[in-house]
C-alpha cells in the first residue's frame, strides 16, 4: 500500500479523494470507520459534504494530484472505489 502524502507542519493540501456518495449518512460513517486506518489515508482528514439528497465522503489533505491519485489507485487495487 502507498501511504498518503498529506501536507505537513499544519499546511493543508488541496487535493481530495471521494470515497463514496450515500443516501444514508450513517453509511458514510461506516465506510470511514473501515478505511480510516488504511496506510493510503494516513494523515488524511475526513470531509463530508451534503449534495442534494446525498452525503459525499472524502479524504482531504493531499499535497498534489499525484499523491491523491497514488492513494486512490492503491485503494482501488484493494477493492475500494474512489475518485480524485
Amino acid at each position: 500500500a502507498v501511504p498518503a502524502t498529506p501536507a505537513s507542519g499544519g499546511e493543508q493540501g488541496e487535493w481530495r479523494i471521494q470515497l463514496g456518495a450515500f443516501s444514508i449518512p450513517a453509511n458514510a460513517d461506516a465506510l470511514w470507520g473501515g478505511l480510516a486506518g488504511r496506510p493510503e489515508l494516513q494523515g488524511a482528514q475526513r470531509v463530508t459534504k451534503v449534495s442534494g439528497r446525498l452525503t459525499l465522503l472524502q479524504a482531504s489533505g493531499f499535497r498534489s494530484r499525484e499523491a491523491a491519485v497514488a492513494a486512490c489507485s492503491a485503494l482501488k487495487r484493494s477493492g475500494h472505489d474512489c475518485l480524485v
